[in-house]
C-alpha cells in the first residue's frame, strides 16, 4: 500500500526560506476572512467541527470491548492497539484525495496520516488515555497535484503513560526515516490542519467557495498556524486577487517567518508584478537559507548519486554532515558513495556512523546487515 504523510500546504515551487522584514499588508487581515468574499454554494457540505473527531456507538463499543476490565493505562493502550490491528485499522487504504473524519476513517478503513491520527486520538481518549497530537518536523517532500505542488508534512499521536515511558502511535513510520524534531500540538491546531487539508482538496478540484470556507475555518481554529494563510493566498492568486494573495502570504510569514511556501509564492508574485527588487530580496533569502539547510544539500547529493556521480555526491553530503552530523541518512548515503568509488573502509566507517545515529531498531538492523555484507 502506498502511503504518504497527510498534512498538506500548497506552494508554487520547491523552496526554503529565511525571515523577511516587516511589511505592511495591502489588504487588512479581517478583510481576507470576510465570509462573503468567496461564498460557498452549499454551506451544508462543510464538515462541522463537532463531527471531526466524533465517535458513534459502534466506535464506543469497540473501545469498551477491547479495554474493559483493564486498570493500567499501558495495558489499555496495548489492548486497544491489538484490537485496532485485528480490525485492520493499521492497514488502511491510503487516500490523498480527501482527509476524513475519525468516524469515516474507522468505518471506511481508508485515510491519510491525519485521518488516522484523528481516529486514534478519539479512540484512545475514549479509553481514558492521555494522548496528544504530535507534529513531526520532517524536511519538505513534494508531490505534484493538478496545477499545484503539494508540500507534505507528518503528524502522529503521543501517549503519556504516567510512570511508563511515552509511546508514539504512527500510521506511517516509513515516511520519515531521519532523526527529526517533534512537538506536541493542541486540538485546535489539529482542527486547523484538518480544515486546511480539506481546503486544499477543494481548491485542486476547482471548488473555490468551499476551499475559501475551509481555509477561513482553519485560521479561526488556530490563527497562528501559517499553512492555511499560505493556502488562502494560493486560492486568491488563482482568482487573480493578487493584493489579497500578497496579504495572505505575508500573514503566513508573520505566523512563521520560516515558512518556505510563503516565501517562494511571494517571490513568484513579485516577479509577475514586475517588482524585481522585492522579488530579488526574497529569492536571496531563499538562497541563503538553502545554503544553511542540510537537507537541501542532502537532496542534491542524492540526485548526484542517483545520476552516477559519486564524487559530487560525496562533496555535497559532506556539506550536509557539517551542518547536521547526527542524521543517519546522510552517513548512509556517504557510505554508498564511498562504496561506488571502491573505498570499502570509508564506506564501512560511514555505515557504522549511520547505524549508531539511527534511533529506530528496524533502521539500525538494516544498517547492521549492510555492514555485515561489507565484512564489518
Amino acid at each position: 500500500m502506498a502511503r504518504r504523510p497527510g498534512i498538506v500546504a500548497i506552494a508554487l515551487a520547491l523552496s526554503a526560506c529565511a525571515s523577511p522584514g516587516p511589511q505592511p499588508l495591502p489588504v487588512a487581515a479581517t478583510q481576507l476572512l470576510a465570509p462573503d468574499l468567496l461564498a460557498v454554494r452549499h454551506p451544508t457540505e462543510i464538515v462541522p467541527r463537532s463531527t471531526i473527531s466524533e465517535l458513534d456507538d459502534a466506535m464506543r463499543d469497540f473501545v469498551a470491548r477491547h479495554t474493559r476490565r483493564t486498570d493500567r493505562p499501558r495495558q489499555r493502550l496495548e489492548k486497544l492497539l491489538l484490537g485496532m490491528r485485528d480490525a485492520g485499522l493499521f492497514e488502511l487504504e491510503y487516500t490523498n484525495d480527501v482527509t476524513l473524519t475519525a468516524r469515516e476513517t474507522f468505518h471506511g478503513k481508508r485515510g491519510n496520516c491525519l485521518s488516522f491520527t484523528m481516529l486514534f486520538v478519539a479512540l484512545a481518549r475514549e479509553a481514558g488515555l492521555d494522548v496528544r497530537f504530535q507534529l513531526v518536523e520532517i524536511p519538505p517532500s513534494w508531490s505534484g497535484s493538478s496545477d499545484y505542488v503539494i508540500l507534505n508534512n507528518h503528524i502522529n499521536a503521543l501517549i503519556r503513560g504516567g510512570h511508563d515511558p511515552d509511546y508514539v502511535v504512527d500510521f506511517n513510520v516509513e515516511e520519515y526515516k531521519g532523526n527529526y524534531a517533534t512537538r506536541t500540538v493542541s486540538d485546535d491546531y489539529a482542527v486547523a490542519l484538518f480544515y486546511s487539508n480539506r481546503g486544499v482538496e477543494a481548491l485542486t478540484a476547482g471548488r473555490h467557495g468551499e476551499s475559501f470556507e475551509y481555509f477561513r475555518r482553519a485560521i479561526e481554529a488556530y490563527p497562528d498556524i501559517s499553512e492555511p494563510w499560505v493556502n488562502l493566498g494560493v486560492l486568491f492568486s488563482s482568482q487573480e486577487m493578487m493584493d489579497h494573495a500578497e496579504a495572505a502570504y505575508l500573514q503566513g510569514l508573520a505566523a512563521n517567518p520560516h515558512n518556505r511556501s510563503a516565501l517562494v509564492n511571494l517571490t513568484e508574485l513579485y516577479r509577475k508584478r514586475g517588482d524585481d527588487a522585492r522579488a530579488a530580496e526574497y529569492a536571496e533569502r531563499i538562497r541563503r537559507y538553502q545554503q544553511r539547510n542540510p537537507y537541501y544539500h542532502y537532496s542534491l547529493a542524492t540526485a548526484a548519486y542517483e545520476s552516477d556521480r559519486p564524487r559530487e555526491a560525496l562533496e555535497l553530503i559532506d556539506k550536509a554532515i557539517r551542518l547536521k552530523k547526527d542524521e543517519h541518512q546522510f552517513h548512509y548515503l556517504r557510505g554508498l558513495a564511498f562504496y561506488e568509488l571502491g573505498d570499502i573502509d570509508s564506506a564501512r566507517d560511514s555505515l557504522v556512523r549511520a547505524r549508531d545515529y539511527a534511533e529506530r531498531r528496524e533502521v539500525r538492523t538494516r544498517y547492521a546487515a549492510k555492514l555485515s555484507a561489507l565484512g564489518g
